[in-house]
């Protein structure tokens, strides 16, 4: 099975939750690994995370308006220091540039449930982990916003 293949995920009832306010703004990819050794021993994980650029586009996205953030690979989730592509992505998502955040585990974006529940924009009981389409213990899913 293909790396693209494996990476696909179920969008039952996703579609349906995404509307032009979505598709008017950019599908970000966000790719990152924590270590340089991870990056270097787990390419299917990485290759898995760089396919979801073809999910958005799947549910509706034109190509050129997916941007893939893979500039923390290597980078540990812990805090901000040294992660550009996390301080620039949530720059795009404060300037309501950002319509759906793609990425394999919401850990990408943040260790601590602390810091993910107060992503920008979020609401109490959409994040982390109830993203519309994703099931209970799911770490699989987009953010739409």
């Amino acid at each position: 099975m293909s790396a693209a293949a494996s990476a696909a995920i179920s969008v039952t009832g996703l579609s349906t939750k995404i509307d032009r306010r979505h598709l008017d703004r950019a599908a970000v990819v966000y790719v990152r690994q924590s270590t340089l050794a991870q990056v270097r021993e787990h390419t299917e994980s990485t290759a898995r995370q760089y396919a979801l650029a073809e999910q958005a586009v799947a549910l509706g996205w034109d190509r050129r308006d997916v941007a893939v953030i893979d500039a923390d690979l290597g980078v540990s989730g812990r805090s901000t220091e040294g992660r550009d592509g996390f301080r620039g992505l949530v720059s795009r998502v404060c300037l309501g540039e950002v319509g759906a955040i793609f990425g394999l585990e919401i850990s990408r974006l943040a260790r601590s449930s602390a810091r993910s529940g107060s992503w920008p924009g979020s609401r109490p009981g959409s994040w982390p982990g109830s993203w519309p389409g994703s099931r209970p213990g799911s770490r699989t899913g987009s953010r739409t916003g």
